[in-house]
């Protein structure tokens, strides 16, 4: 399936939003994940898509209006060098079927992480150094080390993957 990393508009920050309450209704999501990912998306979509030191934009399916992923990117400038950290949170629909252990779903997560880390680093906006995702639990930081090899085997320009700690490092 094909994935695009583009700005919220009021179209589709409505569509994301309808989608996603219906679709965490019952499920092992967390109430507050979806809360803190919608007011991002409705920050940013009434806002534009940069905010003083961070920006936000959503991955969609081709043709959707409804987004897989709401990612919010930060700015910390350490030194000379700028990095961006990376908080992409999935559909709850694609959530729950990660939390399922279903194939289908995690392979469709790779894709749209992958897809968001590709659009983080093609944005202009504060060239860095790294973009970085910490992987907050041992559930996570697996599924951050079977992104590293989708990357690899997918590759994203010269860009290197690599799993430091707990932390997805991309270089670039």
């Amino acid at each position: 399936m094909a994935f695009q990393f583009i700005q919220f508009d009021a179209v589709k920050c409505r569509a994301t939003e309808a989608a996603w309450r219906a679709a965490a209704i019952g499920t092992d999501v967390f109430p507050g994940d979806v809360d803190a990912a919608l007011n991002t998306a409705k920050k940013f979509s009434a806002n534009g898509a940069v905010i003083s030191d961070g920006f936000g934009y959503g991955v969609f399916a081709s043709g959707e209006d409804a987004a897989d992923a709401i990612v919010e990117v930060f700015l910390s400038q350490h030194g000379k060098r700028w990095l961006k950290m990376m908080s992409c949170t999935l559909a709850p629909s694609v959530q729950q079927g990660v939390y399922n252990g279903e194939p289908a779903a995690e392979n469709r997560a790779l894709e749209v992480y992958a897809t968001a880390l590709e659009g983080v680093l093609r944005l202009s906006k504060h060239n860095a150094a790294a973009v970085r995702i910490y992987g907050r639990h041992d559930i996570f930081l697996s599924f951050l080390k079977n992104l590293a090899k989708a990357v690899h085997a997918k590759g994203i320009g010269e860009a290197t993957v690599d799993v430091q700690g707990r932390w997805l490092v991309v270089n670039p």
